[in-house]
């Protein structure tokens, strides 16, 4: 019930002007009746008290490992420092992630990490492939011990700086078409309330500092806070197997 004229965002981009992309609205939407709209809902989950995990056994070729971690909606003062802190950990080779588990550690194929826009509290979440072969308490225990010590030692000046740049090159990437640029527009409009956080978010990501990386990796890397997902490699038509700690 919550599609009508009166609740919808437009983006427009592109060689038009702004008297025909009007005349284009006017003619498509004018004639659509506006209606109430259903009252706001805005779900909020119950605080963890402990780590949750599920053990998943499946027909794959590799085993695979999911970690989330709860963290707020886009909008929070917190978001530019988290998405500095997910891309210390796992954005690119250089991250420690890859690091530890890929290059050293020769536990993982491929790390990677998200943090998709949301109106609401969401999730942080890593993606761990293991390497055939390797033993997932191992990679796990590797995995933690990498955020654990991320939550107590300063980042180098270096990565934070490495990260900024990363994030920004990600970010104009997505600007290099017109679908990018509108879908951008669009969701910059939605999560973050005006699209011209399009514009100050490399100065947010710049003023982050390796104390305040220490201090969201400290506030939502917690075990309390985390989610754990384990597929393991198993026959067809194995069942799920889930267990609370």
């Amino acid at each position: 019930m919550g599609y009508a004229p009166n609740n919808c965002l437009l983006v427009v981009v592109g060689d038009v002007t702004s008297a025909r992309a009007m005349a284009l609205a006017r003619k498509h939407f004018e004639a659509i009746p506006p209606h109430s709209l259903p009252p706001s809902v805005e779900p909020r989950e119950p605080k963890h008290e402990q780590e949750r995990s599920v053990v998943v056994s499946r027909s794959a070729q590799l085993a695979a490992a999911m970690f989330a971690y709860h963290v707020p909606a886009s909008k929070h003062p917190d978001y530019a420092a988290i998405q500095i802190l997910g891309a210390i950990l796992a954005e690119g080779h250089s991250s420690r992630l890859y690091q530890a588990l890929v290059d050293r550690g020769q536990l993982a194929n491929s790390v990677s990490w998200s943090q998709l826009f949301s109106l609401d509290p969401r999730a942080l979440t890593f993606g761990v492939e293991a390497r055939r072969g390797a033993d997932l308490g191992t990679l796990e225990h590797a995995f933690l011990s990498e955020l654990d010590r991320i939550a107590v030692e300063d980042a180098s000046a270096e990565e934070p700086a490495r990260a900024r740049t990363q994030l920004t090159t990600n970010l104009y990437r997505g600007l290099r078409t017109l679908a990018g640029k509108a879908d951008t527009i669009g969701k910059y409009e939605i999560y973050f309330g005006n699209f011209r956080k399009l514009f100050s978010l490399s100065g947010e990501l710049s003023r982050v500092s390796a104390a305040d990386v220490r201090r969201v990796a400290r506030t939502y890397l917690a075990a309390a806070n985390r989610t754990v997902a384990l597929l393991v490699p198993g026959l067809p038509g194995d069942q799920a197997q889930e267990s609370s700690e």
